[in-house]
């Protein structure tokens, strides 16, 4: 990886399984981990990455506590924590959560933990990395015996897409979960994306194929109408409004400075979607 900041440098990398990224500290190892839980398994744990551990990077006590919590079977949860605590390159309150999130997913079957990661993305409003995440998934064909597994997951897609503002995608998915699963929710956010899109020709197609009426419609129109006016209420939203908007209460000089402001938070809100 050599991108973090290492207490310790090995001479040779450490090549993760199945991957083709090379590790050099045991920061880039915890970064990898945090950043890659749903591929975590107690596989993970070779012989390979212990000696790694005690060998190239001088980290005898943590390669002997993994090398007994394995002879004793210790929870995988346990062992991963390990190698998190094993240095500072994250926060206590970011290794507490970040232990919370790996219980929850440990206890999942591989393509519960897959789809475990890809919604933990959703939530933390990185939608760019879940749509990669849930379209991985697609691709693999993971079985499953997860309910409505694949449909939630298609569902989801459309979400992201829908809080990208890209409203065609999002219809293009939220129409695909729905001839997969016939689910209220799923015929709920088509109406909705394609209210947000506001093409009539598009809701029109939409009130015809799926025998929608104009009242249903309606009924949509009016909640979306109800949370917009929420949004306009919110204390951020009326400040970025004052920064962007320009009157001769202020100079040119400052207006400039405000949207530069407003433009700075947006990127880097965009760049925290791909996890940077």
């Amino acid at each position: 990886m050599g991108l973090l900041l290492c207490t310790k440098k090995a001479d040779k990398p450490y090549k993760l399984p199945e991957t083709d990224i090379n590790i050099y500290c045991i920061e880039e190892l915890c970064y990898y981990i945090y950043n890659n839980t749903y591929m975590i398994t107690t596989e993970f744990f070779t012989r390979e990455l212990i000696e790694f551990l005690e060998n190239d990077l001088g980290l005898v006590s943590l390669g002997q506590k993994l090398k007994r919590g394995i002879d004793y079977n210790e929870h995988f949860v346990d062992l991963v924590m390990h190698i998190m605590n094993s240095c500072n390159y994250y926060n206590a309150d970011e290794k507490s959560q970040f232990a919370k999130n790996l219980e929850q997913i440990s206890n999942k079957s591989p393509a519960g933990r897959v789809k475990a990661r890809a919604d933990m993305l959703l939530n933390s409003r990185k939608y760019a990395s879940a749509i990669a995440a849930y379209s991985l998934i697609l691709e693999k064909n993971e079985i499953s015996k997860e309910e409505d597994y694949y449909s939630n997951i298609v569902n989801n897609i459309g979400i992201a897409y829908v809080n990208m503002f890209e409203y065609e995608e999002a219809i293009k998915y939220f129409k695909k979960a729905y001839s997969m699963k016939k689910k209220e929710d799923y015929i709920d956010n088509l109406i909705c994306a394609a209210i947000l899109e506001d093409s009539d020709d598009t809701i029109k197609s939409i009130m015809e194929e799926y025998e929608i009426t104009k009242e249903n419609f309606d009924k949509y129109r009016k909640v979306i109408e109800y949370q917009t006016k929420q949004i306009a209420k919110n204390k951020n939203y009326r400040e970025i409004m004052e920064k962007v908007s320009y009157s001769g209460g202020k100079s040119i000089e400052v207006y400039n400075k405000q949207v530069s402001e407003v433009l700075a938070d947006f990127r880097n809100e965009y760049r925290k979607q791909f996890g940077n």
